[in-house]
């Protein structure tokens, strides 16, 4: 949304519709691209912006992990918009444990969360 690129948008909200089974990746998302294109501006706008209201509810919720952008990073370029840390985030929790990997990406997000605040407070305490 803040660059304004209808692509990326139409990108974007293809991303966030995945059916069970498929995988999060370029070609994936490409494929689902041209379904999302012939819905309204208006709709792919809306979903960017509710996806845009659960990030500050998470924000708000587990603080530790999903940081809120400062005041400074506001007034910061549009081009030099930040990149989710999702991914991070998961390669945190896996650590080395590959083999697992998939289990670990079938849990609840809220069992996840609680659980890496705790070892980020247990962590600060050390």
């Amino acid at each position: 949304m803040a660059t304004k690129d209808v692509k990326a948008l139409d990108n974007f909200v293809a991303s966030l519709y995945l059916l069970p089974g498929e995988t999060f990746d370029s070609e994936t998302i490409s494929q689902k691209v041209w379904i999302i294109v012939n819905a309204d501006i208006e709709i792919r706008k809306a979903i960017a912006f509710n996806y845009s209201l659960i990030l500050c509810w998470l924000q708000k919720c587990y603080p530790l992990i999903f940081q809120s952008p400062g005041e400074d990073s506001e007034k910061e370029d549009v081009k030099k918009v930040k990149q989710s840390g999702w991914l991070k985030l998961f390669e945190s929790l896996v650590g080395e444990d590959l083999i697992n990997r998939d289990r670990y990406a079938e849990l609840p997000v809220n069992t996840v969360f609680r659980h890496l605040t705790t070892k980020y407070k247990e962590n600060a305490k050390r």
